[in-house]
């Protein structure tokens, strides 16, 4: 009976140990702040930019709250349609690409070949607001 006890007791913890690791596992792939030069927002086939550094900043730090998940990137774009591109181009040329989108009421993340993180719903909003902002000037 101990030995019964002693192992259930031994998964329980192990699952709560894997459970709290992987909510620590944060987004690691974004660019520095101080290295974007513009950033530029798609949604369908529209698209706008900005060199607003504040805005910048603010998109990047509602990103950091992005936790890692299980799935990995294999492709270009994600497979799930429909979804918001963001580009941060840098001063030396390089860019990174996001890319946000919902599926069976989850909000993700993804950086090609570098991961798919889980997001909320308020970055996804966050990021359609500024769209929106940006389009209308």
């Amino acid at each position: 009976m101990k030995r019964k006890f002693f192992i259930v007791f031994l998964f329980f913890l192990l699952g709560v140990a894997t459970f709290y690791f992987l909510s620590l596992r944060t987004i690691d792939t974004l660019p520095d702040k101080s290295k974007v030069e513009n950033m530029s927002i798609q949604i369908a086939e529209k698209e706008v930019r900005t060199k607003d550094s504040k805005m910048i900043e603010e998109i990047l730090y509602d990103m950091k709250s992005a936790r890692k998940t299980m799935k990995s990137s294999n492709n270009d774009q994600p497979l799930v349609q429909p979804y918001i591109t963001l580009i941060f181009k840098n001063f030396d040329g390089n860019s990174d690409t996001f890319y946000f989108y919902e599926m069976k009421g989850k909000y993700y993340i993804e950086k090609p070949y570098a991961g798919i993180y889980k997001s909320d719903q308020n970055v996804e909003e966050n990021i359609q607001s500024y769209f929106n902002f940006l389009n209308s000037h």
